[in-house]
């Protein structure tokens, strides 16, 4: 049976990491646009899912752990969980299913689902199971592959300013709770997914010192299994931050930056929650690609109120590395905490000189 009753009905699967789902909200965007009146669902990872909650173009959301995502993590993949996903799918009737990131171990589900269409990329394997295929770019960014592999269903893009522009959903009540953070105030996100992806507490401590001396206070933010990390930069600092690791929720932290004069990190699903929400934002990179993991720098991101500055040093790899083994310091070594200072000072005085386009108006 399907979804909906006569309504068209589509499954996204997107199973990866919270910066890549958030990149792909603007192709679900154009999705709903070229088909209104369709059902929409998305298969995504537990810990991501919250990103969608308040998502208009969105209206169901499913929940698949790949742990393969995850390395670090511990976590194994469980059979009958794959099995039990794949029963869920098959049993809804989706008209079209569509693999969104390029990986064959997620194509195995599009070809269980029963789908009249079944779309993904090619040239990664297992593309013989896909009646629609497109082609995988590497030089393509995250955002730009989405549009691609959803031209299928009648997408295009991205070529407007909002395709560029993510989307999360800001409640009222998380609004209230950053509204009680009167004075202006810079953010600090200094930990990753990945723990050798890091520029280091000892860096993010000397920026966060710079932005206290002018004048802005500093709120330290991660997640609960990165207290190590957060805790490292709040002790190496001169001057008094506040550390909020584990109590800021995704919706929070999508308030507390709505609000934020600026926002530092390393690439992190952080700076893509920053873009959503229209704050500021410097990211240190180091093994992952500004150009395929940030599509916020350009003309048409600007238009869409994203201020944004990507820093990466010269390294011997080619980016990305996801080499475990890999001894060379992906260019880290060459970011000095005066150049990160100074890059906020750019973007603090740019967004200063008047309101960016794009940026939502925050209640008083």
């Amino acid at each position: 049976m399907r979804p909906d009753g006569g309504r068209p009905a589509f499954l996204l699967i997107r199973c990866d990491h919270l910066g890549d789902l958030l990149m792909a909200t603007p192709a679900v965007r154009a999705l709903r646009r070229a088909h209104p009146a369709a059902r929409i669902d998305m298969m995504v990872s537990p810990g991501a899912a919250a990103a969608l909650v308040g998502n208009p173009d969105v209206d169901g959301i499913l929940e698949f752990e790949a742990p393969w995502y995850e390395p670090h993590s511990g976590r194994e993949l469980q059979p009958w969980k794959a099995c039990a996903a794949a029963a869920s799918i098959l049993g809804r009737g989706y008209d079209a299913v569509v693999e969104m990131r390029g990986d064959p171990r997620m194509i195995a589900l599009v070809a269980l689902s029963g789908a009249r269409t079944r779309a993904g990329f090619r040239r990664l394997g297992l593309e013989a199971v896909l009646t629609d295929s497109v082609p995988f770019d590497p030089r393509r960014s995250h955002l730009e592959r989405n549009f691609d592999v959803l031209a299928r269903l009648g997408v295009r893009g991205p070529e407007a300013p909002e395709d560029f522009r993510p989307f999360l959903s800001v409640c009222q009540t998380a609004r209230s709770a950053a509204a009680r953070l009167l004075t202006p105030y810079a953010v600090i996100a200094p930990a990753t997914g990945r723990p050798r992806h890091n520029w280091g507490a000892a860096n993010f401590a000397v920026v966060a010192d710079g932005l206290r001396a002018l004048g802005l206070d500093v709120f330290i933010v991660g997640r609960s299994p990165e207290e190590a990390v957060t805790r490292a930069v709040a002790g190496a600092m001169r001057r008094s931050a506040t550390d909020l690791t584990g109590r800021t929720d995704l919706v929070t932290l999508g308030a507390i930056l709505e609000r934020a004069a600026i926002l530092v990190a390393n690439d992190s699903g952080s700076v893509h929650v920053a873009a959503a929400v229209g704050c500021p934002v410097v990211a240190v990179f180091g093994p992952t690609s500004p150009a395929l993991s940030f599509p916020y720098i350009g003309s048409l991101a600007r238009r869409a109120g994203i201020l944004a500055v990507a820093l990466a040093g010269p390294t011997a790899c080619e980016r990305p590395c996801f080499r475990e083994g890999c001894e060379d310091d992906h260019g880290y070594g060459a970011i000095m905490p005066a150049t990160v200072l100074e890059a906020c000072r750019e973007v603090l005085d740019e967004a200063s000189a008047g309101r960016l386009a794009g940026r939502p108006e925050s209640p008083a």
